[in-house]
C-alpha cells in the first residue's frame, strides 16, 4: 500500500528528479575537481621546468657579459700599448703655396646707399 501511494503521488517523481539532478551535479563536481588537480599538477611541473630554464638563460647571459667585458679590456690594452703614429702628410692638392696662408680675405664691400628721394618717399608712406 505504501509503495502504491509512493508511486502514485507527484512528490515521489519530483524527489526522484531532484536526486538525479543531485547525482549529476556530484558527478560534474568530481570531474571538475579531478581536472583542477590535474591542471595544478601540470602547472607546478611546468613552473619547475621554467625556473630551471630561466636559471640556464641567466647563466648564459652572465657568461656572455663576462666574455664581452674581457674582450673590451683586451682591446683597450692593445690600443694603449700600440705606439702612436705620426700624423699623415696632407695630399699635394691640399698643400698651400708659400705665402698663401698669410693672405687675408678681401675687404667687405660697403652697404648700399639709398638716394635721398627714395628715403623721403618711404618716410611719407
Amino acid at each position: 500500500e505504501f509503495c502504491q501511494q509512493k508511486q502514485a503521488s507527484g512528490s515521489a517523481n519530483q524527489r526522484e528528479e531532484k536526486l538525479k539532478d543531485l547525482a549529476a551535479a556530484h558527478d560534474a563536481f568530481m570531474e571538475l575537481l579531478g581536472n583542477l588537480e590535474e591542471g595544478t599538477k601540470f602547472y607546478n611541473e611546468l613552473l619547475l621546468l621554467l625556473v630551471k630554464f630561466q636559471t640556464k638563460c641567466n647563466d648564459i647571459v652572465f657568461a656572455r657579459k663576462t666574455e664581452k667585458d674581457e674582450h673590451l679590456k683586451d682591446l683597450q690594452q692593445n690600443i694603449a700599448q700600440q705606439p702612436s703614429q705620426a700624423a699623415p702628410t696632407p695630399p699635394a692638392y691640399q698643400a698651400s703655396a708659400p705665402g698663401a696662408a698669410a693672405k687675408a680675405p678681401p675687404p667687405r664691400p660697403p652697404p648700399p646707399q639709398v638716394p635721398p628721394q627714395q628715403q623721403q618717399q618711404q618716410q611719407q608712406q
